[in-house]
C-alpha cells in the first residue's frame, strides 16, 4: 500500500505518514546490527535526486548477492570522495566480505573500491559496457564515412544508411538487414559491427551483475 493510500485510510497527511515510515525504518533497518550481513556484491551507480539546484546527485549502493536487489546507501554527491567515506565508515567486517563491485564507467568509484576494498573484483555493468562499444562504434562509422566521401553521410550513402541497423542485436536482423550489412558495408565496419552486437548478446541478462552466488548474470572485468 502506497503512502498515499495509507494517509487516505487514515484521514491525515503524506507528510505524516511519511514521517512515522522513515521513523520506524531508522530504528529496524538503519540501526540493526545484521543490516549488511552475507553482502559479498555491490553496485554503486549515481542518481540525479533533484532536477534543479546544485546538489542534485546522490551516490546509490546497492546489494547485488542475491534477487532482489536491496538498497543499503543513499550520499549525497557523486565522487570518489562520496564512495570512498561510505566506504570508510563500513564495519571492517563487511568491507572484507565484498567479493565484487559493479560500476559504471565513472573512474572515482573504481578508485575509491580499489583503495578500500583491494580484493574485490570490480565490473562494469553491462547495460555501460554495450553503450561504449556503441558510443565507439558510431564514431569509427563516421569516420569511415568522412574518409570515404570527404564529407557528413547523407540520404544515399551506405554507411548513414546503415547507422541504426548496424546497433541492432544481430538475432533481431531481417535477413534484408544482413544482406545489406554482409554486402554494402567495409570490411572493417562490418568487424566492428560484429563486435558490438556480439558484446550485446552476452550482455543480455536482466540482472546487471557480475556471476555471484546467484550464479545469474554476468559484467566485465574493469
Amino acid at each position: 500500500m502506497s503512502i498515499h493510500a495509507i494517509a487516505r485510510n487514515l484521514a491525515t497527511s503524506w507528510n505524516t505518514v511519511c514521517s512515522a515510515v522513515l521513523d520506524f525504518g531508522r530504528t529496524l533497518l538503519l540501526a540493526a546490527a545484521t543490516r549488511l550481513d552475507g553482502v559479498t556484491t555491490i553496485g554503486v551507480d549515481e542518481h540525479c535526486w533533484f532536477h534543479r539546484g546544485l546538489d542534485r546527485w546522490v551516490t546509490v549502493i546497492v546489494d547485488l548477492t542475491n534477487r532482489p536487489a536491496r538498497l543499503i546507501g543513499i550520499v549525497p554527491g557523486r565522487s570518489a570522495d562520496v564512495f570512498y567515506d561510505w566506504l570508510n565508515n563500513q564495519p571492517d567486517d563487511f568491507r572484507t566480505e565484498i567479493a565484487h563491485v559493479a560500476m559504471d564507467a565513472f573512474t572515482g568509484y573504481k578508485k575509491a573500491a580499489t583503495e578500500l576494498v583491494p580484493d574485490a573484483v570490480t565490473v562494469m555493468v553491462p547495460f555501460h559496457v554495450v553503450a561504449l562499444v556503441g558510443t565507439k562504434l558510431d564514431e569509427t562509422r563516421r569516420c569511415l564515412q568522412t574518409e570515404l566521401h570527404g564529407r557528413r553521410g547523407q540520404s544515399g550513402d551506405d554507411l548513414y544508411g546503415i547507422r541504426k541497423t548496424i546497433r541492432t542485436r544481430v538475432g533481431l536482423l531481417s535477413e534484408k538487414q544482413k544482406h545489406r550489412l554482409d554486402s554494402s558495408s567495409p570490411i572493417i565496419m562490418l568487424r566492428w559491427w560484429r563486435v558490438g552486437s556480439s558484446t550485446k548478446t552476452r550482455s543480455r541478462p536482466t540482472r546487471p551483475c557480475i556471476e555471484g552466488p546467484s550464479g545469474s548474470g554476468r559484467g566485465t572485468k574493469w
